[in-house]
């Protein structure tokens, strides 16, 4: 009799969770639940500013879509990513609702949603398993590893990309079940808009063949015939508008130890997600995490095998291709973004989905997956703060990667900005431990001594710079305000001129060497270098105008 109560109580509950449409409603509720927050975040400054604030008046114009297409990623300040989708998306934003950055956080939020239920839909059909399935998309909805796909604006590349390569391979393998043109068609519509999102789409044939050859041997030649010359015709026109856009510039590959590290970093975070950053760097990714990790996974494949191998092949095949391109650096420095695991994510849980032990220890791995699912919302969340202002993105970036000197150098800039020079100084100090060439601390922690008024600690630090980074027009500049400040106007004048040839546009330069000028009674250069600078756009300052005149008459 007891056995049978509680056989209804679980026949209950498993109706409640997984009956039809109540699963994608569960997974949908969960996931916005996690992410509603961030409805009430702002930028971060990194990169949000560049895309949409600094290029709003383009954005918010409907006419300018086809622009998009014809762009790079920064409209023409980037030279390095060809990404016109976000673009788009981001145009979608303004246009529909102007400068409320909710709105922005809100299509991330359903992008990430989007993907979520393609996830169990995809598992689900794969595997034949519709709770092992709900729980895998779970995971996927809460694992605070791809929170930055969610909470940081730009972070949507990736779940934009997993929403176009999710549904691609769903409309392919109906597609290959079915035959039918429509499935095709919108299936390269789908893998076209991939393109047009990230490069790392560029994969997919050889990724989404391998699945095939998994699911159904050579029983479907015509149908991968058909594919393989929609993917090449479609992935050749994307080639030849990208080359139109962008130089041609080869890819610069990290080091080997960067690399080794950066993977064992991102294997590390999928089972122990503790040392989450909004800017990871590989020498500050601990090695033990990634390695636990994987004895777990060796262990969670190896107690009770493998249910379809062909199948686990396919999701490993997907995870290590799709997670390649970390390989390569975008920045100057080696950057393991976390949010590059949104799309290698599915082959993991494909993986997952064939460990037979999961299923023979049912009630053992169903009792983790809720403590887990507990632990990874919680830190989801919290993760998330970290993204919702500058100060709370940069906060993260130094405290977890000490190694950052853009960490450094933003938060430092912060606290100059905000009127505390005595923090500032503190945090480029910091950050001259970890990267003691650096010019830009350099600059920044004499830009906090010059606030503070200790000249002969900042001068040394100016100089320093300034031979390491000759060719920046603002250590030239910094250090002849020092000089400035310091009554050296001969030197001063010197270095304003310097700074004046490697930014002969910049007005503010040009003001600060007919200042110099002027107090060393250069008159005629005084007033030259002021209407340069009013040729060059400045508005006409009475105050400088009248000293200058009252020079010239004594």
């Amino acid at each position: 009799m007891k056995n049978k109560k509680s056989s209804e109580i679980k026949n209950r509950i498993s109706s409640v969770f997984l009956d039809g449409w109540r699963s994608y409603v569960w997974l949908a509720v969960v996931g916005f639940a996690v992410y509603a927050q961030t409805l009430f975040f702002g930028l971060s400054g990194y990169d949000d500013t560049l895309l949409i604030t600094r290029h709003y008046y383009l954005i918010k114009d409907l006419t300018k879509i086809p622009s998009a297409f014809l762009n790079d990623v920064a409209w023409g300040h980037s030279q390095q990513f060809y990404r016109p989708m976000l673009t788009v998306s981001f145009m979608f934003n303004a246009i529909l609702g102007g400068k409320n950055v909710w709105f922005f956080h809100l299509s991330n939020i359903l992008m990430h949603l989007g993907s979520v239920l393609l996830v169990f839909w995809l598992l689900k059909r794969l595997t034949g398993e519709r709770g092992s399935a709900f729980i895998l998309s779970l995971i996927f909805a809460v694992h605070p590893a791809l929170s930055p796909a969610v909470a940081w604006l730009p972070g949507r590349n990736d779940s934009l990309l997993g929403l176009f390569i999710l549904g691609a391979f769903g409309t392919m393998l109906e597609y290959v079940r079915k035959g039918k043109w429509r499935w095709y068609a919108l299936h390269m519509t789908l893998f076209i808009f991939a393109l047009l999102t990230k490069e790392t789409a560029v994969a997919i044939p050889a990724v989404f063949l391998a699945l095939l050859i998994a699911l159904h041997g050579r029983q479907r030649l015509r149908q991968c015939i058909y594919l393989a010359a929609g993917w090449l015709a479609s992935g050749a026109g994307y080639f030849i508008l990208r080359s139109s856009v962008l130089p041609p510039t080869p890819p610069l590959m990290n080091t080997a130890s960067e690399n080794a590290a950066g993977l064992l970093g991102y294997i590390g975070k999928l089972i122990f997600p503790v040392n989450l950053s909004v800017m990871p760097l590989p020498q500050d990714s601990p090695y033990f995490y990634g390695i636990a990790a994987l004895a777990l996974f060796v262990i969670l494949f190896t107690l009770k095998g493998i249910r379809n191998k062909k199948i686990f092949i396919a999701g490993l095949f997907w995870f290590a291709v799709f997670l390649g391109p970390t390989i390569f650096r975008i920045t100057d420095f080696a950057n393991m973004l976390e949010h590059r695991l949104y799309v290698p994510m599915f082959g993991l849980l494909l993986m997952l989905s064939q460990a037979e032990a999961i299923y023979h220890f049912k009630k053992i791995f169903l009792s983790l997956a809720v403590f887990l699912l507990i632990l990874f919302g919680t830190f989801a969340v919290s993760h998330s703060r970290d993204f919702k202002d500058p100060l709370s993105f940069w906060q993260n970036a130094a405290d977890t990667s000490p190694h950052c000197a853009l960490a450094h150098r933003s938060l430092g800039l912060m606290h100059l900005n905000g009127g505390h020079p005595e923090m500032a100084a503190s945090r480029f100090g910091q950050g001259l431990k970890n990267n003691p060439g650096d010019p830009g601390l350099m600059n920044g922690l004499a830009l906090a001594y010059l606030n503070m008024n200790k000249f002969d600690l900042a001068v040394p630090l100016l100089e320093k710079a300034a031979v390491i980074d000759s060719g920046n027009a603002f250590c030239h500049e910094n250090l002849g305000t020092a000089y400035l400040k310091i009554g050296r106007l001969h030197p001063a004048v010197q270095e304003f001129r310097r700074a004046h040839i490697l930014r002969p546009e910049d007005t503010g330069i040009l003001i600060n060497l007919s200042y110099a000028q002027y107090l060393l009674k250069n008159t005629d250069s005084a007033a030259h270098y002021y209407s340069q600078a009013l040729k060059q756009g400045l508005a006409p300052d009475p105050k400088i105008e009248k000293m200058l005149r009252n020079s010239i008459e004594k």
